[in-house]
């Protein structure tokens, strides 16, 4: 399973890498990086989610892949951080049991040189877990961690598309299967890449 996750996490960062850098060192007017104001991204992609359970089973569990995406919105403090609120999802369907894997928290974005499209972002808040089906509903909500990065690539003076990368970790208290509260609890870990659509 860990073996199978590096791989695919590996992968998504090489392709995501091609076109950072293509663009990394283009400085013509229109992808200057100057940051100020309200900042909106919008991000899609696909990502991988590997985890194990404690309390009454102590078990590891199989990858879930799937669609991912985030919507994170704020402003900036000064043309090096940002400040704001995001909600980060990877989505698996399987046997027709449906899950989310998410994690809700405040972000804060870091560009290390203002003048260029290179950014960092960590956030701290709430790890939440959701599967729906014929099976079994299981909730989940926990607390999490994130650790991003990204390349703005200057499509307007005030857009941007942005391939990313995201590494999420957390930890659910017990879990509630089919509305009952039980000793159980989910330690996540989620990978998503993907491009987003960014508005500064």
């Amino acid at each position: 399973m860990v073996r199978r996750f590096s791989l695919t996490a590996l992968a998504i960062v090489v392709t995501l890498a091609i076109p950072v850098a293509l663009f990394a060192q283009d400085t013509t007017a229109t992808t200057k990086h100057l940051r100020e104001g309200f900042w909106l991204r919008f991000g899609v992609g696909y990502g991988t989610a590997d985890g194990s359970t404690s309390g009454i089973i102590e078990e590891d569990l199989d990858s879930d892949q799937g669609p991912s995406g985030f919507l994170a919105l704020g402003g900036q403090l000064s043309p090096i951080f940002g400040l704001g609120g995001g909600s980060f999802a990877i989505t698996n369907s399987e046997d027709d049991q449906d899950a989310v894997y998410g994690l809700v928290a405040p972000t804060l974005v870091i560009t290390p040189s203002p003048t260029t499209g290179f950014y960092l972002q960590t956030s701290i808040g709430f790890l939440v877990y959701r599967e729906r089906g014929p099976f079994m509903d299981v909730d989940g909500i926990g607390w999490g961690i994130g650790l991003g990065a990204g390349y703005d690539v200057r499509v307007a003076r005030m857009l941007s598309i942005s391939p990313y990368a995201n590494f999420m970790y957390g930890r659910t208290g017990d879990l509630e299967v089919d509305g009952t509260s039980v000793d159980l609890q989910l330690n996540g870990y989620i990978f998503q890449g993907g491009f987003s659509l960014t508005v500064h």
